[in-house]
């Protein structure tokens, strides 16, 4: 007669194997579906900007992107800053007492903060883009003009938004 807890640890062991198993599978099916959902090098994507310099030959491709990066990092505190200016405007909304004006006009502070920073990297370009060969200049005009963001088609099954009405007169 064998002993009882033999077939004690061969029951616990083949629990923790098919737990183990199943653990490992669902990982891989959840990595696989959240790696469809995303674009191929979502991760490694930038702005649009840095994008631009995408169909560049390669020597042209990594000189761009090194003239991107050092001007984005020129430009780090203005951008700091101008996003700072927002984030309080934005919170001061939420004060018991509002200012407009004041909102308003951080708002347009951080606004200039980042169209400054914005022009100084686009300055950069324009100077990169003079040391390049003709065909070379055109694409990296055409990915620049590339829009930002996809234009999305509006969904035939979403409601319209209309603004709110005026609230009832007394």
């Amino acid at each position: 007669m064998k002993p009882r807890w033999l077939y004690v640890a061969l029951i616990v062991s083949v629990a923790l194997n098919l737990f183990l198993g199943g653990l490992i599978v669902g990982a891989v099916v959840v990595g696989r579906r959240v790696a469809e959902a995303q674009p191929v090098g979502a991760g490694v994507l930038k702005s649009p900007i840095w994008r631009a310099g995408d169909g560049l030959a390669q020597p042209y491709r990594r000189e761009f992107r090194k003239t991107v990066r050092e001007a984005v990092l020129a430009t780090r505190d203005d951008i700091r800053e101008g996003r700072r200016l927002r984030q309080d405007a934005l919170a001061q909304m939420g004060q018991p007492t509002y200012d407009i004006a004041a909102v308003e006009a951080q708002l347009q502070r951080g606004r200039a903060l980042d169209q400054k920073a914005r022009g100084q990297v686009e300055a950069a370009i324009l100077r990169f883009a003079a040391t390049l060969p003709p065909d070379q200049r055109a694409i990296l005009s055409e990915g620049m003009r590339k829009p930002t963001r996809p234009v999305r088609p509006a969904d035939a099954n979403a409601p319209e938004l209309a603004p709110p009405s005026a609230p009832p007169r007394p």
